[in-house]
């Protein structure tokens, strides 16, 4: 560490903005977040720990500087952002600044590139590479309390302080092995999709989607879109609006009105705050209720000539992934391999993995 280890938590906008400046230059720096998702819908960002190759470091205090104002020095910084586990380091920054990464390494994806283990968590990775045991006392703990003790002010370093040197490794196995580009393309991927609103990724909680009727499916769509809009408007999570439980039955139910709704088997508080507004956005929606149009249909379970089949998928993906050193979890899923039997275009398709998994189809 260097100076910025006397004062390594930096509250003040010109300090550090004269610690970005400093490292702005530098081919590669390494990038880490605190923030807390308990009690509400946008995460609150409360630490980035920034360190770089010359061993500056310095932990931001993103409570004491305007998002917009972080926002723009963080975008003076040239280089590579080197981050393990980066989905929701991305989301978090996109979210609390607007900040969105230009240029990513991921280590945990570069390590599984690289043939080794998939989804290898940060402290494991620095003790398999670097033979360094960190601590995980402050897994669990609220950053965003000020003062901040010397542990947490400890951990907060050590969570960059290993990731440049880790990065070097790596990287010199990705080039031995002809294998950079497909990890700088998986991190594009990884950046692009972090930053794409998906409505499809809202209903992933829900199951047997594919069993309710087209008006039972439009009116949970109707729902769900409903509270999305109240929790990002309250600031509070998705379920302390109204449940994943309750939405269901909601849109299985033929109610019209409050004294209806009462009588559902659900939250009776949610109803009591929320039952007018349900049943407005029930109206306002009601061609698409009434369309027929289906949104989601049930797939066909898998025949025994296809299960079989897909075990013999699974034993090809190993052998393919033995043979280009890759982790076969960063290859593909059992998901994935399910799209080749249901004669589906998926990620296989595209990309590195279509080159890794032609022999597969």
């Amino acid at each position: 560490m260097n100076s910025t280890s006397r004062n390594p938590l930096l509250t003040h906008p010109d300090d550090i903005e004269s610690f970005i400046d400093r490292v702005s230059v530098q081919k590669i720096l390494a990038l880490d977040t605190e923030f807390l998702r308990v009690s509400t819908y946008f995460p609150k960002l409360c630490l980035i720990q920034l360190a770089s190759a010359d061993g500056s470091n310095a932990l931001i205090d993103p409570l004491e500087i305007e998002a917009d104002q972080l926002k723009l020095l963080l975008e003076k910084i040239s280089g590579v952002f080197v981050l393990h586990s980066a989905s929701q380091d991305l989301e978090v920054l996109s979210g609390a600044l607007g900040f969105n990464m230009p240029r990513l390494f991921d280590t945990q994806v570069a390590y599984a590139m690289v043939g080794e283990e998939d989804q290898l968590g940060y402290a494991a990775l620095v003790e398999k590479l670097l033979g360094v045991s960190l601590t995980k006392a402050f897994t669990r703990t609220d950053w965003c309390q000020r003062p901040l003790s010397a542990g947490q002010i400890e951990y907060a370093i050590h969570d960059v302080e290993y990731l440049c040197d880790i990065h070097e490794l790596l990287k010199a196995k990705l080039e031995s092995s002809g294998k950079l580009n497909w990890a700088l393309e998986e991190f594009e991927n990884r950046t692009t999709l972090a930053y794409q609103y998906s409505e499809e990724s809202l209903f992933k909680k829900f199951r047997g989607l594919g069993d309710l009727s087209p008006m039972q499916q439009n009116k949970l769509k109707c729902l769900v879109m409903w509270r999305e809009q109240v929790a990002q408007q309250k600031n509070r999570p998705r379920e302390w609006i109204v449940s994943n439980l309750d939405l269901l039955t909601l849109a299985k139910s033929e109610t019209t009105t409050i004294a209806q709704l009462k009588e559902l088997k659900v939250d009776s508080r949610a109803m009591n705050r929320y039952g007018s507004q349900i049943l407005q956005a029930f109206e306002e929606k009601r061609d698409a209720i009434h369309s027929g149009k289906l949104i989601w249909s049930l797939k066909k379970p898998l025949t025994a000539d296809q299960r079989t089949e897909l075990k013999q998928l699974k034993s090809r993906l190993q052998s393919i992934a033995v043979d280009y050193g890759i982790s076969p979890g960063l290859i593909a899923n059992g998901k994935d391999l399910e799209c080749i039997l249901r004669e589906e275009t998926g990620r296989l398709s595209y990309g590195w993995r279509s080159t890794v998994c032609k022999d597969l189809f």
